[in-house]
């Protein structure tokens, strides 16, 4: 399984911590993605299914990423 299915069979938010050993890079390193100063650090949770579409823009040609809510609204149409 990759990482991006990992993230995406995720049914809760990640702490940190846990974010932080799956991209496997230090919590400062998360820290400093996080652009609110005035949040708790403490309280930081990332959506795995955010993260999974963040891996996918950041790893994809642009042309060619449509996260899986944008798929899902196609569908629907």
């Amino acid at each position: 399984m990759t990482l991006i299915e990992r993230l995406r069979s995720r049914k809760r938010p990640l702490t940190v911590e846990e974010l932080a050993g799956m991209l496997r890079v230090a919590m400062g390193t998360l820290y400093k993605e996080v652009d609110d100063d005035h949040i708790l650090r403490s309280s930081i949770r990332f959506d795995p299914h955010q993260i999974a579409d963040w891996l996918e823009m950041k790893t994809m040609p642009a042309h060619s990423v449509r996260t899986r809510r944008q798929n899902e609204s196609i569908a629907r149409a």
